[in-house]
């Protein structure tokens, strides 16, 4: 759905509280389709979710720019996706324009 533009258009002008969940399942490729989903997330609840995967903290940089709610699903991460977490935390952690949660940090990060 979240390469279908129609489907977001027609979201954004849809009086519905039903929340959405969306998924990227290669946050590498599928980030820059979050600008999709601006419009319709002035109207709705809308998540992100992802996998701990290569593109993670380009895809995170982006949802926290459009002030969009991320859930990292970490599973068991690759060396490199692991570098991508540490990465995404320290953005998360310092970056002051940074307004939503990134659920995988806050519930599991203690300072």
């Amino acid at each position: 759905m979240l390469g279908d533009p129609e489907a977001w258009r027609d979201a954004a002008h849809n009086d519905s509280n039903i929340p959405l969940d969306v998924v990227l399942s290669d946050p590498a490729s599928e980030f820059s389709h979050l600008y999709r989903v601006v419009d319709a997330y002035a109207v709705r609840a809308i998540r992100v979710t992802m996998p701990a995967a290569p593109g993670l903290t380009k895809a995170i940089r982006l949802a926290a720019a459009l002030r969009l709610p991320v859930r990292v699903l970490p599973g068991q991460p690759s060396a490199e996706a692991l570098l991508e977490l540490y990465d995404a935390l320290e953005f998360y952690l310092h970056e002051p324009m940074v307004e939503a949660p990134v659920e995988f940090f806050t519930l599991y990060w203690q300072p």
